[in-house]
């Protein structure tokens, strides 16, 4: 329910519009950020899911689809250092929760949890590939066309 139902207002608010759009982007060029949010939460999510009766790679999976949601709540707060670069706080906030645990699973088990450092990767690469394809024309028009089915 929460992947439809994120689906759906993303693509209503890539047509309608939305003050959730930061200034300076069009409301279908920043529909890529929510909809690759649901992407990965539903990846995120449905891994936790399969690993159930795994319970370190099952609560990492759990640690990433939080990690996953942490960035608009982080982006809106009300400091001059985070809305001066959120995208780099963002990703530091991020980075640094993946390292220390990455650092915590090599000192407490003498190895890492290869399903959590794929997973933290794919986050933190989802953030420059999503801003890269946000200004594309291919991007632009796929959101469009998105954007009149909902």
């Amino acid at each position: 329910m929460i992947a439809f139902f994120g689906i759906w207002t993303a693509l209503r608010a890539a047509r309608d519009g939305s003050l959730s759009v930061p200034p300076g982007f069009s409301e279908p060029a920043f529909s890529i950020v929510p909809l690759g949010d649901i992407v990965l939460f539903a990846l995120f999510f449905g891994g936790a899911i399969y690993f159930r009766k795994n319970a370190a790679t099952h609560k990492r999976l759990m640690l990433l689809t939080l990690l996953n949601f942490l960035p608009p709540g982080l982006g809106r707060l009300p400091i001059a250092a985070v809305q001066a670069a959120p995208v780099a706080w963002l990703l530091g906030v991020i980075g640094g929760v993946s390292l220390v645990c990455v650092v915590f699973d090599r000192w407490r088990y003498g190895r890492v949890n290869g399903v959590f450092v794929a997973g933290a990767v794919t986050l933190i690469a989802s953030f420059p590939i999503r801003i890269a394809l946000m200004g594309t024309q291919a991007w632009l028009s796929t959101a469009t066309w998105l954007a009149s089915l909902a």
